[in-house]
């Protein structure tokens, strides 16, 4: 079938020029209106980001055969796949393509044969097949492909202009020596190779995989049979009436090892084609003859001009990593497949239906081979491919589709095309003339990365429904360079970055929740909506010791379930909250927010069900995952920090690990940076440094475990450079100088501490914390009236607890108080002191032994009265006074002390027991401890000073006794 697209074009746009007032111009006007917003928003984001990001480097050890990876200056990655591999694997190393003819200088072995370089001019200069090109073509040298071990041998059969014969089975049977030889062979300005012979010139083109072949008839022929004898080592040849392909056997198992392509014809319009060509293919005294029997009447049609070039490409079908199928459909008979080696198209020739049914249309499959597994688990920031133009015609309409199921690249036709989503990833308007198509990809990249699409079908191109005539051609996979050296093979652009390294930062504000769902096997998250602005939720997994959070999916609402797999001992999880930018499915202009980071950990529960036959049940726990035990979680040391969280130092043993707590190497250990300097921990701090002024650095204030903030950590008024005790508050202290230090003292801001408000009824909380630690450092209560707005400041030593507590007022700093504490080796309050009193305690383990209020013991396990209870719990309920007793001492000064023990009912068959200690005739305690069932003291009460809340010690049964109390007015 002949189909002349000029005058399709003619034809449709008479048309339109007849039914519009306006007429054509207008037609353009609305055109170009109607989708320059598009395509001048993809030249845009191109643009932009290659003037915002430059490359540094290439990484050369991700280098592949068909890749690039390239540092960028935002310390993200860069993929370029191209279409066709650029380099080959040449004994372990990659060596890149140059298809380009060059001259031969050596004999060449193949076969049995013997390829001389006074024969053969010309060889391709790097690649692994190799094309041998002779200096006359004939049947004694014909051109040479070889790879590996196996060779294609061919030429075309040209006979003299005497022979004569009675059928086209006769001439293409003759191989006799009466055939003619292509002698003289010339190297063309664009490195090709042509020979002629009458008007008629056949040109070699040398690509990556093969040699493509134009038969160039310049002037209308006087045969129309063109034929071509193959040599083919062991192989043959088989015809394929789907696609018009011949395949090139293997003898042995029927492998395809090469092909080729489907023949046509196009005149010098470049968009004149014609399919009707009949191939044959006979075997002929161990040789294999194809013929191309060419149509009479498109060389007579006054339509034709010349020259017209009939084109049968020759390639091995070796495993590429990319693969175009460029397929059309002429008068709704599937009509051909094309090679894409130099271009592919994309068309609609059906005077405006848009379907190709009846007219002609050509459309393309895509595939990335493994893409899906290339960048499984990666950010990705965005993603897009250049094509670029080679010629085009009408308005391009054009659809990109995902393909969902797998297809044949050698096989597939129009009408075996697989079927492709019902949802395009996105609707093209090439009016607008800027040489290439940015195809942007970023949203089915990301799917494939997340495994959300877990296959590697690829994108279809589709001329569009309601699309008028148009055709578009693409350069194709080995397309040459353009003239200033632009490379116009299409190339598959991904900027990508391990999940940690996204520009955003942890704050504390967004959290999420999870819990294991043992019915379906997954783990269930949820949070609460992050603000009206969030467009996605992205999901990050890190799995066992993996060095890397990996992509896992996204959702726009506020749950995810995530299927576990019971070979995984240990999850991380951590959700981003994604407010898309003015280019919303692009990437890079992303506002992102993160959240915590949960652990769960698997938990095997093992036992024997009624047969006895053992069973396990295996569900999974959250926990804190912290391997190097820095107080840092794993999670968090390798995305928000990019420390050392499990590298072990020299003499570590499996039995007794030992790690590298500072990953900069500045004596700061990576808990101490965050916590209390608040300095990055993954960049050294300046040495010698004294950030409080108190002549020693803030290194000599780690090694003697001091504020690096505070000149005097204890606030006695003694700075601790000179103080002898600079975490004891000295006992003969002067409380105007405390006072002073008291006034002038502030908390330290450091990079991981935020500040956040509540809005209450009647007040306004201002809260300042470390976000990893979730110490509170400062509380401000403002209820807009300075005589009672209060705040709290709260200092901490390096292991989180409280050193000391200041309470201050808006309207008269003098009145601030401040109450310190000093703790043991066993992180466990020993002294205490606030502006009056002062309180020592001593243990035995966990167990408080002794308190001394003052210079007073106000109670002691030594002096304590152990009474059994058994025989008078029977008739007693649960928290009623068991027993009461009473001790008094009186002094030389005449001072009384009485204490008072009373025993309450905790349970069945134990009791807990409170002390009161009362001064001389007082009605009311001035202190009280409380104890557990076990006789561990949890809480003491100070009344001294006629506070409401009096506590100063509180118990917590996971850390013992803490010096932060439930509250401090002291």
């Amino acid at each position: 079938m002949k189909i002349i697209i000029k005058k399709a074009i003619a034809v449709v746009l008479t048309i339109v020029i007849t039914g519009t007032s306006n007429g054509i111009g207008s037609l353009c006007e609305v055109r170009a209106e109607s989708s320059n917003s598009q395509t001048n928003e993809q030249l845009f984001l191109t643009e932009t980001l290659n003037n915002e990001l430059e490359t540094v480097k290439e990484l050369k050890s991700k280098r592949t055969e068909n890749s690039n990876t390239y540092l960028m200056s935002d310390g993200s990655k860069q993929l370029e796949i191209y279409y066709e591999d650029i380099r080959f694997d040449q004994n372990g190393e990659l060596v890149d393509y140059d298809s380009s003819l060059v001259s031969n200088t050596k004999n060449v072995t193949v076969g049995t044969d013997t390829l001389s370089k006074n024969d053969y001019a010309y060889v391709n200069k790097a690649g692994d097949c190799k094309h041998y090109i002779p200096e006359s073509l004939d049947e004694d040298t014909p051109i040479v492909l070889t790879k590996d071990n196996t060779y294609i041998k061919f030429f075309p059969i040209i006979e003299s202009e005497e022979m004569e014969y009675e059928t086209e089975t006769e001439a293409a049977a003759d191989t006799s020596p009466d055939n003619l030889s292509l002698s003289d062979a010339t190297l063309t300005d664009d490195g090709n190779i042509e020979y002629s012979v009458g008007d008629v010139t056949y040109q070699y083109i040398s690509n990556t995989k093969g040699i493509k072949e134009n038969v160039i008839f310049n002037s209308e022929p006087t045969e129309y049979d063109i034929s071509y004898s193959f040599d083919l080592n062991n192989r043959y040849l088989k015809y394929s009436a789907d696609t018009r392909q011949i395949f090139i056997k293997d003898s042995s198992n029927d492998d395809i090892v090469a092909y080729i392509s489907a023949p046509f014809l196009n005149d010098s319009s470049e968009m004149n084609f014609n399919f009707d060509i009949e191939t044959r293919v006979e075997e002929v005294d161990g040789k294999w003859i194809v013929t191309y029997s060419l149509p009479r009447n498109y060389f007579e049609d006054d339509a034709t001009s010349y020259p017209v070039v009939l084109d049968p490409t020759i390639g091995w079908s070796t495993a590429s990593n990319i693969d175009i199928r460029y397929t059309l459909n002429v008068g709704g008979s599937g009509g051909s497949v094309m090679d894409s080696s130099n271009h592919f198209m994309i068309a609609n020739l059906d005077n405006g239906s848009g379907t190709g049914t009846d007219g002609y249309a050509a459309q393309a499959n895509v595939r990335y081979k493994n893409l899906n597994e290339i960048i499984k688990g990666k950010y990705i920031s965005y993603a897009y491919c250049n094509f670029y133009e080679e010629s085009k015609s009408g308005t391009p309409l054009l659809s990109v589709y995902p393909i969902i199921e797998d297809w044949n690249y050698l096989t597939t036709t129009w009408h075996s095309r697989p079927d492709i989503s019902s949802e395009s990833i996105s609707d093209i308007d090439m009016t607008i003339d800027n040489g290439y198509l940015s195809l942007w990809l970023t949203d089915w990249v990301r799917k494939l990365s997340s495994g959300e699409i877990d296959n590697d079908y690829g994108i279809a191109f589709y001329p569009q429904e309601n699309s008028n005539v148009f055709w578009l051609y693409f350069y194709g996979l080995s397309a040459p360079n353009g003239p200033d050296g632009t490379v116009r093979t299409p190339v598959l652009v991904i900027n990508y970055d391990d999940g940690e390294n996204i520009s955003a930062s942890y704050d504390g504000s967004f959290t999420i929740n999870a819990e294991y769902n043992s019915e379906d096997e997954e783990i269930d998250l949820s949070w609460d909506i992050y603000n009206s602005d969030v467009d996605r939720y992205d999901l990050y997994v890190r799995e066992d010791d993996d060095v890397h959070f990996k992509y896992a999916g996204c959702t726009t609402t506020n749950e995810f379930s995530y299927d576990t797999d019971t070979d995984i001992e240990n999850y991380d999880f951590r959700v981003v909250a994604v407010e898309s930018g003015s280019y919303a499915p692009y990437g890079p202009y992303d506002t992102q927010h993160l959240s915590n980071i949960l652990t769960f950990e698997k938990d095997e529960f093992i036992y024997h069900d009624q047969n006895e036959n053992e069973q396990t049940d295996i569900s999974y726990e959250s926990v804190v995952m912290d391997t190097d035990g820095d107080e840092l979680e794993d999670g968090y040391e390798i995305w928000d920090f990019k420390t050392y969280w499990n590298e072990e130092t020299v003499g570590s043993t499996p039995e007794e690990p030992v790690y590298n707590l500072d990953t900069d190497g500045d004596g700061f250990p990576d808990s101490y940076e965050v916590f209390t300097l608040g300095t990055d921990p993954a960049v050294a701090n300046t040495a010698n440094y004294n950030s409080d002024g108190d002549n020693w650095t803030d290194l000599r204030e780690y090694q003697e475990g001091t504020d690096p903030w505070l000149a005097d950590s204890d606030f006695d008024g003694v700075i601790d450079s000179i103080d002898q005790a600079p975490r004891k508050t000295n006992e003969n202290v002067n409380q105007t100088t405390v006072q002073q230090n008291i006034n002038s003292s502030s908390i330290h801001m450091g990079l991981y501490d935020v500040e956040y408000q509540e809005d209450n009824a009647n007040e306004t909380v201002t809260y300042v914390e470390n976000i990893y630690r979730g110490n509170r450092k400062e509380v401000y209560h403002n209820y807009e009236d300075i005589m009672l707005n209060v705040k709290n400041s709260y200092y901490y030593d390096e292991n989180g607890n409280v050193t000391a507590i200041i309470e201050s007022y808006d309207d008269n700093s003098t009145n601030a108080l401040c109450c310190t504490y000093t703790y043991n080796a066993d992180n466990k309050v020993i002294y205490m002191c606030d502006k009056n009193t002062r309180y020592q305690l001593e243990y035995d383990g966990d167990e408080i032994t002794c308190v001394d209020i003052g210079n007073t013991e106000r109670y002691s396990t030594e002096k304590d009265t152990v009474v059994d209870l058994q025989s008078v719990f029977s008739s007693l309920s649960i928290g009623a006074l068991v027993l009461s007793e009473e001790e008094t001492v009186e002094y030389a000064n005449g001072q009384t002390i009485l204490k008072k023990t009373n025993y309450y009912k905790e349970d069945q068959v134990q009791a807990r027991k409170e002390i009161s200690i009362y001064y001389n005739n007082d009605t009311d305690p001035q202190y009280l401890f409380k104890f557990d069932a076990m006789g561990c003291i949890y809480e003491v009460d100070d009344y001294t000073n006629g506070i409401a809340n009096p506590t100063i010690l509180s118990y917590n049964e996971s850390t013992g006794i803490q010096g932060n109390p439930v509250s401090i007015t002291c």
